[in-house]
């Protein structure tokens, strides 16, 4: 197990996770989010994901993180 991963509280919704990149929401954030997801995805039997994203400049950079 590695260190947890600490999120800005204001990114956390009920539904969503929104947050200013770089200043409330980086590429730990996504990275924690991708690995928190795979685990719950995996556990239920689930073996693929796919990534989408809209045209901001961050989105390929979050998505490989």
């Amino acid at each position: 197990m590695g260190t947890p991963h600490h999120f800005d509280p204001t990114i956390l919704r009920e539904y969503d996770i929104r947050g200013i990149v770089d200043k409330t929401l980086g590429d730990a954030d996504a990275c924690a989010l991708g690995k928190a997801y795979g685990t719950q995805l995996r556990q239920k039997g689930g073996r693929q994901v796919v990534v989408g994203y809209d045209g901001r400049e961050s989105s390929p950079r979050l998505a490989k993180a």
